[in-house]
């Protein structure tokens, strides 16, 4: 399925570059379910009142080989990265503040 079907099935009205809807997963009354279209063609669903997307496919009648075309979502990992060392004025702020007791 296409994003633009989805949202037909889901009585969703154009909003930005997507849609929004009334998340069928909960009682709603202002729609929260925003749709949208991935650059990779999968539909991108998100519920901001904090519905599970599983949840939502499930109330929808949905499964997620009809959003994804797989049978499971595919994550990607975020590359790590390391922290960063803080700088020396920030050191000795905080150096300052812990021997002068927060009045720095």
């Amino acid at each position: 399925m296409t994003a633009p079907e989805v949202a037909a099935r889901l009585h969703a009205r154009r909003c930005g570059a997507g849609w929004i809807a009334c998340c069928p997963a909960h009682d709603d009354r202002t729609p929260s379910l925003s749709i949208r279209a991935g650059r990779d063609g999968r539909v991108l669903l998100r519920c901001w009142a904090g519905c599970d997307t599983a949840a939502v496919l499930a109330a929808a009648g949905l499964a997620w080989r009809d959003v994804c075309g797989d049978s499971q979502p595919q994550r990607r990992a975020r590359p790590y990265r390391p922290p960063q060392p803080l700088s020396a004025e920030i050191q000795w702020a905080d150096w300052c503040r812990q021997y002068i007791g927060g009045r720095a």
